[in-house]
């Protein structure tokens, strides 16, 4: 007889088992190391135990007034078999203990399994991403500029978020990880770009920019604190992902954002 699936908190000893979980993402960069995954992951990851075994992982944060998804893994030998639903209404139970109405996930465009699981929870696709890859060297290649990316200050974030089209508090939540640093740049007209950049990772988890000159500043403000010779962009606007990739930026992986109300718990 196949054993019950458990829900519980993520363990001081779970970080071999997250690891091989992890290369299940199929995502092309590493997995978080131990320290990260301590600091950050565990304290808000849940597993699915079946019996000693643990056969599923999620992590979720809050971003902005909505509740992230970040991490919904199932163990390839135990899929089909309930897991990521039965993780995805632990979450949703937990969301709703914590005051959040809405929730949100990153998905492969073409991951149709996981799709469909999103759906049956209300959630709905909104709008793709490109993650880039893009070499500090080629950034001289983008117009010059008389723009300069500044740090954003924590008075300005709601007024760039309300500009550049994202969730109130997203900006606030995303650079309180350890590590990230906010950058922005506008003229006389206001805002014109924005960007969280975690230059251990190293990316940029939020890149936008109204145009070249915009995305240049940005860039510029950017590279003094970069670690390595390229940094991984993800950005929304199909317009920036060309004038990037003219430039040589590399297309590393498609990402569909899905969006729901948390559904009531049962």
């Amino acid at each position: 007889m196949t054993s019950e699936l458990r829900i519980s908190p993520a363990a001081d000893g779970d970080y071999d088992t997250f690891v091989r979980l992890f290369a299940e993402l199929g995502v092309p960069e590493p997995a978080p190391t131990r320290s990260t995954f301590e600091e950050l992951i565990r304290p808000a990851s849940i597993v699915a135990r079946r019996g000693d075994a643990i056969v599923g992982y999620a992590w979720s944060r809050p971003r902005g007034e909505r509740l992230h998804v970040v991490y919904l893994i199932t163990d390839p030998a135990h899929r089909r078999a309930g897991v990521g639903r039965t993780l995805m209404r632990a979450i949703a139970e937990h969301g709703n203990n914590a005051g959040f109405r809405e929730w949100m996930l990153n998905v492969k465009p073409e991951n149709t399994g996981a799709r469909r699981l999103y759906e049956t929870f209300g959630m709905r696709p909104t709008f793709e991403s490109t993650s880039l890859e893009l070499a500090w060297v080629d950034v001289a290649k983008l117009p010059e500029t008389s723009l300069r990316g500044t740090h954003l200050e924590v008075a300005d974030e709601a007024r760039f978020e309300h500009a550049m089209h994202l969730a109130p508090r997203e900006v606030t939540t995303a650079r309180a990880i350890l590590g990230r640093l906010a950058f922005c740049v506008q003229d006389d007209r206001g805002p014109l770009g924005l960007t969280i950049f975690e230059p251990s990772f190293p990316g940029a988890p939020i890149f936008g920019a109204r145009d070249a000159h915009a995305a240049r500043a940005l860039l510029d403000a950017m590279r003094p604190h970069a670690r390595h010779p390229a940094a991984r962009l993800l950005v929304e606007d199909a317009a920036l992902v060309e004038v990037l990739m003219k430039i040589g930026a590399r297309r590393v992986l498609q990402v569909l954002r899905m969006e729901g109300a948390i559904p009531p718990s049962s």
